[in-house]
């Protein structure tokens, strides 16, 4: 019997332990011996004090992290509303004003620029706060995840291996940021 190719996934983080683990047992020769040993290592009771305060740390630190980026992503999305909607009115204004001024020109200096302003207006602000808010968004989370992960490096609770790779980055291009 042959087991299938090994792929790593981010369930690897759990399994890769135990993967170990029953890896270097005689788990042919004495398996009910490894089955014990591994459930005495899920076992909190048995842990040592250490362990468990050890444990207990880490769960503490990845809680920590993860509500850092949490919190750090909500405030980039915050930041990159408010940016795509002012970019958005800007550009929907000037669209607008244009796009009133081409129609109100054809259909009569009085009447159509009255009436292709306020079309205009209407249909470039509709247009320039949808464009506005899809780009702010993606650049005020894109931010905001970089800002998040640099703090995260910079208290210790994140490497910079760990954070570039997070980004799509070589870790030089990660700490240029740092």
């Amino acid at each position: 019997m042959r087991p299938k190719k090994y792929r790593e996934t981010s369930k690897d983080e759990v399994r890769k332990p135990w993967l170990e683990f029953f890896g270097n047992k005689p788990f042919t020769q004495h398996p009910e011996r490894a089955i014990s040993q591994a459930d005495q290592l899920l076992d909190y009771k048995s842990w040592s004090e250490e362990d468990r305060k050890m444990f207990s740390q880490l769960r503490m630190r990845e809680e920590q992290a993860l509500l850092a980026q949490d919190y750090a992503l909500e405030q980039a999305e915050e930041k990159g509303l408010e940016r795509g909607r002012a970019e958005g009115i800007e550009q929907g204004l000037e669209r607008g004003l244009e796009r009133g001024r081409a129609e109100g020109i054809e259909q009569g200096l009085e009447r159509g620029l009255e009436r292709g302003r306020a079309e205009g207006i209407e249909q470039g602000i509709e247009k320039g706060l949808a464009q506005g808010l899809e780009r702010g968004r993606a650049e005020g989370i894109e931010q905001g995840l970089k800002v998040g992960l640099v703090n995260l490096v910079r208290q210790g609770l994140l490497t910079s291996e760990v954070a570039s790779e997070q980004l799509g980055m070589t870790v030089a291009e990660f700490e240029a940021l740092l």
